[in-house]
């Protein structure tokens, strides 16, 4: 039985794994669940996929989303070379790092400004333009530091797929990359280079291109989190179609084993495990920061919005543990996913948020703090801290900060 891919046109994520599946010559059967009809948001889809986003495989009964995940899955179950995902640990660090920037960072800024636009009721502001450039402003000081060929080492690896398919967002748009001499440079020799993979991506820049000026009627999908554009009259026709920690923390892990549990080498224990780091990368961690803890730093709100993201994402993880059956996130044992998630909920106990709708979360918290109080003693003086902030926000008026708006004191 072949590998069942679920993915959608133009989407980079999606595209990223494709690219890895051709790299790896791995057979797979394509489900394409067309953006514009919203298959992906059914509740017949939440059943594979919680989170109902794409892409996701399932690979003979083994179903796993979050596109670095399935990267990381898939490289080292179907390994054709030492090149793609490294051995070597130091390298792999690299590779995991620029996985997690492009998911925290790269990807998500290049998202907001060059592609959720097209899709949704949003504008290109000049805080979504300047954030851009902040990015790519990291990506290449990365590639000057590394001297590499690619994104992390000489070679090709799963980290280049996510980066290339996030740049090709703003080719699509025509974004002017000059004042990135390195990234244009790395992204001119990935083409050249890697012409079966860049085939993959190519007619992707098209359709985003020609969604710039024909944006898709999405106005009878019911989404949970964007708003939908109303629909207008028809002029012209639609096209049918935290931080960087779980790097660190794969690294040591890797490096300084204690023992089998903590990163497991079983392959989809460790695609699990993966998963959890980066569903809390890009989404529960992202969530409950932007609800509990920007307030209390910044001048922000806590909106209705900002609160049923956080729900969502604690429904999301209630339900992985529902469906696992496992004592800690991933596993029965706790992992490097359980220090990431345990720290991203901290946040919410230290604004006495209610937990009681989540009742496996609740029990695998209490576990992690009744099993591992050495560890809880390292989170418990931070949740305070919080508590503190909470009751009497710091002045930071002092503060020229990049992208946080600073509150007046």
């Amino acid at each position: 039985m072949s590998l069942k891919f679920y993915s959608t046109v133009a989407s980079p994520p999606s595209l990223a794994v494709q690219q890895c599946l051709t790299y790896l010559d791995v057979p797979f059967e394509l489900e394409d669940l067309l953006y514009t009809s919203g298959r992906h948001m059914s509740e017949e889809f939440a059943k594979i996929n919680p989170q109902k986003e794409l892409p996701v495989i399932d690979d003979n009964g083994f179903q796993l989303s979050e596109s670095n995940a399935i990267l990381q899955y898939l490289a080292d179950k179907y390994p054709k070379d030492q090149t793609l995902y490294p051995k070597d640990v130091k390298e792999r660090a690299l590779v995991n790092h620029r996985l997690c920037f492009d998911l925290s960072t790269y990807y998500k800024h290049i998202c907001d400004y060059a592609v959720n636009p097209l899709l949704f009721d949003y504008q290109k502001t000049p805080l979504s333009l300047k954030l851009t450039r902040i990015a790519l402003s990291n990506f290449n000081t990365y590639l000057e530091r590394t001297g590499t060929k690619y994104a992390a080492t000489n070679n090709v690896t799963i980290a280049d797929f996510q980066l290339v398919t996030s740049t090709m967002c703003l080719e699509a748009i025509k974004f002017d990359l000059s004042d990135y001499p390195l990234i244009q440079k790395w992204y001119s020799t990935y083409k050249q280079e890697n012409p079966a993979l860049w085939k993959i991506v190519e007619p992707s820049v098209q359709i985003l291109g020609y969604l710039v000026n024909n944006p898709p009627d999405l106005s009878k999908m019911e989404h949970p989190i964007h708003p939908i554009r109303k629909k207008k009259s028809p002029k012209r026709n639609s096209p049918d179609r935290r931080r960087w920690i779980p790097a660190e923390r794969k690294y040591l892990a890797d490096k300084y084993a204690k023992d089998q549990t903590l990163y497991p080498k079983d392959l989809k224990e460790r695609a699990l495990v993966n998963h959890r780091l980066c569903f809390d990368l890009s989404t529960y961690y992202r969530n409950i920061c932007d609800y509990a803890v920007n307030p209390m730093f910044f001048d922000y709100p806590r909106t209705d919005l900002a609160l049923k993201k956080t729900h969502i994402a604690l429904s999301n993880f209630n339900t992985y543990l529902e469906r696992t059956g496992t004592k800690y996130a991933a596993t029965n044992h706790i992992t490097i996913a359980d220090f990431q998630l345990a720290t991203s909920i901290m946040c919410l106990e230290s604004i006495n948020f209610d937990l009681s709708d989540y009742p496996l979360v609740q029990k695998w918290y209490a576990t992690f703090k009744q099993e591992y109080p050495e560890l809880w003693k390292l989170l418990e003086p931070e949740m305070l801290v919080l508590t503190a902030c909470e009751k009497n926000p710091p002045d930071l008026s002092h503060m020229v900060h990049p992208i946080h708006p600073v509150r007046k004191s």
